[in-house]
């Protein structure tokens, strides 16, 4: 029963990721060519920012899900009345297998983080009770979003095990690879081997207990594709802003520094977008719209970003000299090392960085915007470390790789597109490749 259980719930997951596909696609498409995970990408992105907007409402969740299923199925009719032709089958069905493989480890891992124990599963318990933000006592400084997205598809599971919920947290990282690497500009096969390798590279069963971690690093991968577009395809189409405005939303109610990443990605595409003044004005103001809504809603629910002033203190400015400065300078740029060190991404596209340097030079600028991006992330990690009433190292050595982990996925945009420079200017010579089995 267990077994048909996670089927049906990665089925459920599959068909939600249908939810909006009628509203996308115009009603004249007949004929129409889709590629399957571009689309179950996008209506995904807009199927989680209305589970987060009811949440604020706090609805009956057994009656949203059956909304929810229902305009899916309304979507899937929409599919297969307009004849419309998939393409990317492969790569369709090794999502699926490896999502479903996903699915098995995270039901069989019971083995919480401490964080997750103390307050993650405190939280989706209690939403799973129907109780609602301001009803928690425990760091209701963490945005609320994960454990509500686990509660929800706990409370809508056959068997009502809580690990249900967390399995949408696999398929959201199962997916955010695959379309990531619907971007290599190779054939399926390729494309398929290229997911394989990055999921390898990243997956840990711990990632999975709860933690909104593994999400940050899902919402910023799908984010990376849409730049990856926006920057090198010079494609400014609406659907692309759309949906990294629509992450960035997701990434603001995921984790407390969400605010500073949200501002970050703001000013970066401001900057560096060309030729569409208009766009960047909307899209700034927009996105300070957003942020101005969660300060609001926590203003309203008289909810704190650091309630307990357990990370900032102002009496750290007393003790302030500089040999402490200089100690804590030490110990920060030491850990990060260490982490980046430890983090595959990062040093393999270092790796490819540096052999663009040496031998690609006509193409690092292509990387400014991701350059501007870390530097910028950095400077404010360094100084939230400076100045965190923490003890040190501990509150590096407990978060530093977390933090790296989120934005790691944009460092992938460098093997992308060198990988796709190389194979257009015909100085990568593949053969294709399809799985023979299929």
């Amino acid at each position: 029963m267990e077994i048909l259980n996670l089927f049906f719930t990665v089925l459920i997951l599959i068909l939600l990721s249908f939810f909006s596909f009628f509203i996308i696609l115009k009603k004249k498409t007949i004929n129409l060519k889709i590629d399957i995970i571009d689309t179950l990408g996008t209506n995904y992105i807009i199927l989680l920012n209305c589970i987060l907007l009811f949440s604020f409402f706090n609805p009956d969740k057994n009656i949203l899900f059956i909304i929810l299923i229902l305009i899916s199925i309304f979507s899937l009719i929409f599919f297969f009345k307009e004849n419309i032709k998939i393409n990317s089958k492969i790569i369709f069905i090794f999502f699926v297998f490896l999502t479903i493989i996903v699915s098995i480890d995270i039901a069989n891992n019971f083995d919480f983080s401490w964080d997750t124990k103390k307050y993650y599963l405190h939280k989706a318990t209690a939403f799973y009770q129907n109780f609602f933000v301001n009803d928690f006592f425990k760091k209701t400084e963490y945005p609320h979003f994960p454990t509500y997205l686990w509660a929800f598809f706990w409370k809508n599971s056959y068997l009502d095990y809580e690990y249900v919920g967390r399995l949408a947290y696999g398929y959201t990282f199962i997916l955010s690879i695959f379309y990531f690497t619907n971007s290599l500009k190779l054939n399926d096969g390729y494309k398929v081997l290229a997911a394989i390798l990055i999921f390898l590279t990243i997956y840990k069963t711990e990632l999975f207990d709860g933690r909104p971690d593994i999400l940050m690093f899902s919402f910023f991968l799908f984010i990376a594709r849409n730049l990856y577009e926006l920057f090198h395809n010079k494609d400014q189409s609406f659907n692309n802003i759309s949906i990294i405005f629509l992450t960035l939303n997701l990434i603001l109610w995921t984790k407390s520094e969400g605010i500073a990443y949200v501002l970050i990605f703001a000013i970066t595409i401001f900057v560096f977008l060309k030729n569409n003044f208009n766009k960047k004005i909307i899209f700034l103001f927009s996105v300070i719209f957003l942020i101005s809504l969660k300060l609001l809603f926590y203003h309203y629910y008289d909810l704190s970003l650091n309630p307990n002033e357990e990370t900032f203190k102002i009496d750290i400015f007393d003790k302030i000299s500089l040999i402490f400065l200089l100690e804590r300078i030490i110990q920060i740029v030491s850990w990060f090392v260490v982490y980046f060190i430890a983090n595959p991404i990062v040093i393999i596209s270092s790796v490819f960085l540096l052999i663009i340097f040496f031998n690609f030079k006509n193409i690092l600028n292509n990387f400014k915007y991701l350059y501007f991006f870390f530097i910028f992330k950095f400077m404010i990690v360094f100084g939230t470390f400076l100045i965190t009433a923490y003890p040190m190292p501990f509150h590096l050595k407990y978060s530093l790789d977390r933090i790296i982990l989120h934005s790691s996925g944009l460092w992938l945009i460098i093997l992308i597109f060198f990988i796709n420079y190389l194979y257009k200017n015909k100085k990568l010579k593949l053969k294709k490749f399809n799985p023979n089995f299929l």
